[in-house]
């Protein structure tokens, strides 16, 4: 098992959201973190940022982070390497065309 972890500081935290971006909850996440002065990581589906462009751009204006979550909402265990690959590749290409940089996770 891999585990990574930031730099040690005390009293921190990091928020991620997984499956979006999605247009009925996004929006409220970011009004919510703004009051909040939070930062978090949205690790988004291909599949939404393709659907909803303006929602990952709204993420990156806000000087949140965007991450890869796969092109498609399938369990990975259940597939093969090469289908794993292709998917999180589409994901990343999906992301890197809508937000014009590629995501770091």
């Amino acid at each position: 098992m891999v585990s990574l972890r930031g730099p040690a500081i005390a009293d921190a935290v990091t928020l991620t959201f997984d499956d979006g971006a999605s247009p009925e909850s996004t929006p409220r996440t970011l009004d919510l973190l703004d009051t909040l002065g939070m930062r978090a990581t949205f690790f988004v589906l291909g599949t939404q940022a393709e659907s909803h462009p303006d929602l990952v751009s709204e993420i990156l204006r806000r000087g949140h982070s965007v991450g890869s979550h796969g092109s498609l909402h399938e369990h990975h265990l259940l597939r093969v390497p090469a289908w794993i690959r292709e998917d999180l590749n589409r994901s990343v290409a999906s992301i890197e065309a809508v937000a014009g940089c590629r995501p770091r996770w």
